[in-house]
């Protein structure tokens, strides 16, 4: 579904959404530069939400198969970010 995406007709709407993409990486990254972890996980869970999104509304069947997966990848994500801040 992505390929068949990224492979078809790119209008001003595509080359937003896929400006999002390093726009969003590029926010994680500034947000852990600055040490503040708090706005690095939002981003993180939107960035996760995001995709998650885009997955359901282009893919269907298979876009909503990746929900638990991801879900799941989220958390322990956020998990391990939290433990390293936390580490004593």
């Amino acid at each position: 579904m992505e390929k068949e995406w990224l492979s078809g007709n790119w209008d001003f709407t595509k080359m937003a959404a896929a400006l999002l993409i390093p726009l969003s990486f590029a926010s994680l990254g500034m947000a852990f530069w600055k040490r503040s972890v708090r706005i690095g996980l939002t981003v993180l869970v939107l960035i996760a939400i995001g995709k998650m999104a885009w997955s359901v509304a282009y893919g269907g069947k298979s876009g909503q198969s990746i929900i638990v997966p991801a879900t799941v990848g989220l958390l322990i994500c956020i998990g391990i970010v939290w433990r390293v801040v936390r580490k004593p």
